[in-house]
């Protein structure tokens, strides 16, 4: 147990901190992923998955547009604007899901998903690493009591149970 709090601790450290291999290694594994495996009207939960993920976060592929090299950007990278707008935005929303997608450059969203949601968790890097401190602590905690427990119960002269 005392391995993983210390395995944990060395993760979410690396996760936290904003460049690390951590975070080259996902950002190149989940965008080749994305580059491979991705189709826009896909109905398998990884295809639904990004399609939220450039949706919520005003994002386009894991990487940025690089995602998305020899294939047309997906209907979800429109920017949110033009795929939320009234019915002043039609035309707009067209070009965006036409197929191929008749849509210049500035409809889309350019930046990876990966950076919009690390800037995301560096807004709130006090709170997250607050929690993650505080789960540790009491996995440490447990690791403490368990030994306490086991010196214990080892004493001979203590009882321990109902007998």
């Amino acid at each position: 147990m005392s391995t993983l709090i210390i395995a944990q601790g060395v993760v979410g450290g690396l996760f936290i901190a904003e460049d690390t291999v951590l975070h080259d290694e996902i950002k190149k594994t989940v965008g080749d992923k994305v580059k491979n495996d991705f189709q826009a009207n896909g109905t398998d939960v990884f295809d639904f998955s990004i399609n939220m993920l450039h949706y919520l976060l005003d994002c386009c592929g894991i990487r940025g547009w690089d995602d998305f090299n020899n294939t047309p950007k997906p209907p979800s990278c429109c920017n949110r604007t033009i795929i939320d707008g009234d019915s002043s935005w039609d035309d707009e929303r067209q070009e965006c899901a036409s197929d191929p997608p008749t849509a210049p450059d500035s409809y889309y969203n350019q930046e990876g998903c990966y950076v919009v949601l690390q800037d995301k968790i560096l807004e709130h890097l006090t709170l997250i690493a607050v929690a993650f401190a505080v789960i540790l602590f009491i996995q440490l905690l447990e690791v403490i009591f368990a030994c306490l427990i086991v010196k214990d119960v080892n004493n001979a002269d203590s009882k321990v149970g109902p007998y």
